[in-house]
């Protein structure tokens, strides 16, 4: 059985070449813009998974209103994994309640909240 230890939506995060350390730049959990809809130059997805030794199927799923708006797949090998997706030119068409899902060996292990505001609402 797989945990997420941590998960972070932020401008981005990148390992430490030779200690592999991980370093999470901007952590935020809502955009504010002026119109709508609204693109975002690069956004990151920064995580920390524990599982059992061996290979990991990801899933990283993006919903509004429980609305499938898009999916990322990936696998990795190992009981600790610090993982990063960057998603680039990731667009929001309307104001409201975005929800990352990530699975891990298809079991939901958790969700975070990106709240999208139109300035003045």
């Amino acid at each position: 059985m797989a945990r997420l230890d941590f998960l972070h939506i932020c401008n981005d995060a990148f390992l430490t070449a030779g200690t592999n350390s991980l370093n999470v730049i901007g952590i935020f959990d809502r955009i504010t813009a002026q119109k709508l809809p609204v693109g975002i130059p690069k956004l990151s997805l920064a995580m920390g998974i524990t599982a059992l030794d061996g290979p990991h199927d990801i899933l990283i799923v993006l919903k509004k209103d429980l609305k499938e708006l898009g999916r990322v797949q990936g696998s990795y090998q190992g009981p600790n994994h610090q993982h990063i997706h960057h998603f680039i030119g990731l667009g929001f068409p309307e104001a409201g309640e975005y929800i990352f899902e990530v699975s891990v060996d298809g079991e939901l292990l958790g969700t975070k909240r990106l709240l999208v505001n139109k300035t003045g609402e």
